[in-house]
C-alpha cells in the first residue's frame, strides 16, 4: 500500500475540487512538503482511503488528525485501521463498512 502524502497530494485533492461538483478548501501547511512533479494530478475526494491496515479497530480521521492517529497506533501497539476521509462531505459509507 502506497501513502499518499505531502506536495503530490496536495496538488491532486486541489485539482480534484476545481474540476468536480466539490468545494475543497485548501490551507497552506506549516512545514515544507516536497517538491511537485510536473503534469496533471487529481484524486477522488469522494472516496476514502485507507492510510494503514489493521485489525483490532477502525479510526476515521482526515487532515493532520490521520497522523496524530497514525502515532497513537503506533505508540500504543494497537493494530488499527486508519482511514482517512479525504472530505467530509461527500462521505464514503462504503469504505467505513468494510472497515
Amino acid at each position: 500500500m502506497r501513502r499518499q502524502v505531502g506536495s503530490r497530494w496536495a496538488v491532486r485533492r486541489l485539482t480534484a475540487s476545481t474540476v468536480g461538483r466539490w468545494f475543497y478548501l485548501s490551507l497552506k501547511p506549516k512545514h515544507a512538503m516536497g517538491e511537485v512533479p510536473e503534469g496533471y494530478y487529481s484524486v477522488p475526494l469522494e472516496s476514502a482511503s485507507v492510510f494503514r491496515p489493521g485489525k483490532d479497530v477502525t479510526v476515521l480521521a482526515y487532515g493532520t488528525m490521520v497522523w496524530v492517529a497514525e502515532c497513537a497506533a503506533r505508540e500504543t501497539g494497537i493494530d488499527a485501521e486508519i482511514i482517512d476521509l479525504r472530505s467530509i462531505w461527500p462521505l464514503d459509507l462504503q469504505t467505513m463498512i468494510e472497515s
